[in-house]
């Protein structure tokens, strides 16, 4: 389980993890055993809690044995039990990742091993949030980019020159722009230019971009794989360079990620602890 794997990661950033379902005691204690969960799961069999938080998906007929489900969220909570953030999918096949939720909201160093670009005026390491995901979940993909000492680049909403640009598609797949979420531009710097006085927006030194990417599931995930299991992600990031003297011509890096899909876990609980009506 993705959330057990990252659990000591949260709990060093003063966060303690727990889950709430609207299994029995019975079905969590025997999927806690077979998948070896430390933290805790909380059994809301009449999804009472569900109801008073106003997640209950009451798409599903209540006649089905899965009434009663959440839609699939998650709550980030200060000492204080306020809510800090949430993360929420209206499908159910989609779920954002303990490790997105690490990368974009705690600035955690992905788990993945990192690979590299170089341009003529700065360099570029890629790396995701995760090296495995199954299909429907949610990862951070990562540009950490590094410039020359005395070297600008220009941020989006930028007047007469290039701004910096980061566009993605799936590899040979030609998944649809919707896998793909905006990336999330931090707050540039204004910058005076004396020589031809403009102020512009720039970013220096470094900057670390980060966006959010949905692995597709059922026939996009196997058109999007090879063989293996193997999924490349490829794009380009594009910019305009300046120092004090020389503005140089716009120059495209390209980027690439490579992403183990792994099967779903489709091993069921005991007959006898399954549920069989809705309730």
């Amino acid at each position: 389980m993705e959330l057990q794997v990252h659990s000591a990661e949260f709990r060093k950033r003063g966060l303690n993890v727990a889950a709430i379902s609207y299994d029995s005691v019975a079905v969590l204690r025997d999927f806690a055993r077979r998948r070896n969960i430390s933290f805790p799961l909380l059994s809301d069999d009449q999804s009472r809690v569900i109801r008073a938080f106003g997640i209950l998906n009451e798409s599903i007929e209540k006649t089905s044995s899965v009434f009663g489900v959440p839609y699939p969220g998650t709550y980030v909570l200060n000492q204080a039990g306020a809510v800090t953030a949430k993360y929420f999918e209206v499908e159910y096949e989609e779920r954002v990742t303990a490790s997105d939720i690490l990368a974009r909201q705690f600035g955690a160093q992905p788990a993945a091993s990192p690979s590299g670009a170089t341009g003529k005026h700065l360099s570029i390491t890629e790396s995701s949030s995760a090296r495995m995901a199954i299909g429907g979940q949610k990862l951070a993909l990562i540009l950490t980019i590094e410039m020359q000492p005395g070297i600008h680049v220009y941020a989006p909403g930028v007047q007469g020159y290039k701004p910096v640009s980061w566009e993605m598609s799936a590899g040979q797949a030609k998944l649809p722009t919707r896998f793909f979420t905006a990336v999330a531009w931090p707050k540039a710097r204004m910058l005076h230019l004396k020589a031809i006085g403009e102020t512009v927006p720039v970013y220096e030194k470094s900057l670390r971009l980060v966006r959010e990417f949905t692995v597709p599931s059922n026939q996009l995930l196997r058109e999007a794989t090879g063989p293996d299991g193997r999924m490349t992600l490829e794009g380009v990031f594009r910019y305009q360079a300046c120092d004090a003297t020389t503005c140089y011509n716009p120059e495209t890096i390209p980027v690439r990620f490579e992403l183990q899909v792994l099967r779903h876990d489709t091993e069921r609980v005991p007959e006898a602890l399954r549920r069989k009506t809705g309730g």
